[in-house]
């Protein structure tokens, strides 16, 4: 049997436990547990920055609208959340960063995908040397041994 790797919708979804308001008070050890899983989620968003600042591809790599689902997920449970704690409280600290941390993936995701109207580099590009592909090809194989003649 194959494991197919979660989505980051489904990943949230399996993070994040179900935060239902019940008249009875929640115990501190909910709120531990909550805390240490909305934890583990913003520390999944730090480390998207890091890749999306190391790695000049990322936004290639990925699939953009599971992503951006991604984030709005978060945004409605860091809404869903807050509601039900007070201002100072670690649980209001710890979806503050989150919400800093998806305006900058955010930001980083506008700036990738917006299109760069650099006449001078379109120029450039146009007017470059290009080298032709034999049309005789006909297997990857003699793709590579081409490639490894050009050389």
């Amino acid at each position: 049997m194959k494991i197919l790797p979660l989505s980051m919708t489904e990943t949230l979804s399996t993070i994040y436990p179900s935060f239902e308001i019940t008249d009875k008070p929640i115990t501190e050890q909910q709120i531990s547990l909550l805390n240490f899983r909305i934890t583990m989620a913003n520390q999944l968003l730090v480390a998207c920055i890091e890749v999306i600042e190391n790695n000049p591809n990322f936004w290639t790599e990925i699939d953009l609208d599971d992503f951006k689902k991604y984030l709005n997920q978060n945004k409605v449970v860091i809404f869903d959340i807050q509601q039900y704690f007070s201002d100072g409280s670690r649980t209001i600290a710890i979806l503050d960063s989150m919400k800093s941390n998806i305006r900058k993936i955010e930001k980083a995701l506008a700036n990738a995908t917006a299109f760069n109207f650099d006449l001078e580099r379109m120029k450039e590009r146009v007017e470059d040397d290009f080298i032709r592909l034999p049309s005789n090809l006909k297997s990857p194989e003699e793709l590579r041994q081409w490639l490894l003649q050009a050389v």
